[in-house]
């Protein structure tokens, strides 16, 4: 029994002592950066994917910045469409084909006055007529043949 009292005191205090060492200065805690997010919606009543056969019907959105902080402005804004395609390849593996490379093509840009402040939305529409005109001179090498986008 005393044995048991002794052990039980032992590792008391040693968990005691484990515990009641921590020093606060070693904890790391990250200094948390400043930055700004964005936020997107489709705007009410807006289809929310292009018709067949109808290039004229557009995506509406709406984007906002938020700098959560209030510590950013933002001075321009920068609208990339991305256009990735599904293929199959020649030996029958799914493949991407990124038209727009990583970073897409640019779209709109707004700057200096015309951006909006902190949580207002800005309203952007997109057609199927407008990327076909950022993408319509694009080429792709789909398994060594050279195509057009839109072939």
């Amino acid at each position: 029994m005393k044995k048991n009292y002794k052990f039980s005191a032992l590792v008391a205090g040693i968990v005691l002592g484990f515990f009641a060492c921590q020093d606060p200065d070693l904890e790391v805690v990250p200094e948390w950066e400043t930055a700004v997010n964005t936020f997107a919606s489709l705007q009410t009543g807006s289809s929310a994917n292009f018709l067949n056969g109808n290039p004229s019907t557009p995506i509406n959105l709406n984007f906002r910045w938020i700098s959560i902080d209030g510590k950013n402005t933002v001075n321009r804004i920068e609208f990339f469409i991305l256009f990735n395609e599904g293929y199959v390849d020649v030996d029958g593996n799914p493949k991407t084909a990124r038209h727009g490379g990583d970073e897409g093509i640019l779209f709109k840009t707004i700057e200096g006055a015309a951006v909006p402040g902190n949580r207002t939305d800005v309203a952007l529409s997109v057609t199927q007529a407008e990327i076909f005109d950022l993408y319509k001179d694009k080429t792709f090498n789909y398994c060594g043949t050279t195509e057009s986008v839109f072939n």
